[in-house]
Formats: C-alpha cells, sequence, structure tokens
C-alpha cells in the first residue's frame, strides 16, 4: 500500500557550520527527516500517507528525538499542516549562545514538528521563518531574542 523513508538529514553531515564529531552526534540524535512517503495509486486518498507519517511521528519521538522535519512541495504544505507541522522557507536551529545553523532547499518548503517538551518553534524578529528552541541543552531562544544578521541576540 504504502512506504515511508526516514532517518538522519543528510544536511547535518555536509553543513559547514558543524565543524565538531560530538556536535553532530548530538544533532542526529536529536534531529530526525522523513525522506519519502509514497502510497500506491490505488490507496490514494484513503488515510494511508498520513498514518505512515503519524507512526513515523511516534517512533521518532519514542526514540528520543525532539524535532522530525521534511520537505513539502507548496502543495503540499496544508496537508502537513493537518498532520501538526510547521512550514517555512528555511529550517534555522539555534544551538545555543546566540550560535545558529540554517538550512534551505531551492524548490521546496521546510514542515518540522517539534516531538519533546524542550523542543519549540520560535519566531524571532529579523528572521522570516521560525528558529528551532531547546533541541540540545542550554539552547532554548529566549522570549525577547531578535536576530541581527549573523547571530541571536538575547536580553539582559
Amino acid at each position: 500500500m504504502g512506504a515511508l523513508l526516514g532517518g538522519a538529514p543528510v544536511w547535518l553531515f555536509e553543513h559547514e557550520g558543524i565543524g565538531h564529531p560530538a556536535l553532530l552526534d548530538l544533532l542526529v540524535a536529536r534531529i530526525g527527516i522523513v525522506t519519502a512517503v509514497g502510497v500506491h495509486p490505488d490507496h490514494r486518498g484513503q488515510g494511508v500517507g498520513a498514518e505512515l507519517v503519524r507512526h513515523a511521528v511516534r517512533r521518532f519521538t519514542r526514540a528520543g528525538y525532539g524535532l522530525v522535519t521534511l520537505n513539502c512541495v507548496p502543495s503540499l504544505e496544508r496537508y502537513y499542516r493537518r498532520l501538526g507541522f510547521t512550514t517555512m522557507d528555511t529550517l534555522n536551529v539555534h544551538l545555543g549562545a546566540g550560535y545558529m545553523i540554517g538550512q534551505q532547499w531551492g524548490d521546496t518548503k521546510v514542515a518540522a514538528r517539534p516531538l519533546d517538551r524542550y523542543t519549540a518553534l520560535a519566531d524571532v524578529p529579523g528572521l522570516a521563518s521560525p528558529v528551532v528552541s531547546g533541541i540540545l541543552p542550554d539552547s532554548g531562544v529566549p522570549r525577547g531574542a531578535r536576530f541581527d544578521g549573523r547571530t541571536l541576540l538575547f536580553r539582559p
């Protein structure tokens, strides 16, 4: 009927802002991605794809991930929003102390869904897309934070 492929986001392994193997290990253990969802044409429109995504979300949650992401074309944004995802142009991840990494995909948007009580999506002035807050210890984005074009700034 259908299949779903998920795991660690390949972009984490290639991102120039992740220069330390220990940081990569932490992020790979906290950020998951649904890479592909496919449903046989005879079974589309019957909720098979949605159930595959819900099942993947449950599995990532039980495994201790804080965030699950997927890429989607604009025509599927409403579909993924109904499944609890937030769609955005850029995935911004706060790593702590104002340091962030971002990832953007050319012709698709990213959809993200926090999975635990520590992880959230925070709106930050200066950024068009929300920031992933709390994915790592001490990486929460405090209220009043703003982006200056290079780093997150916090009010004292």
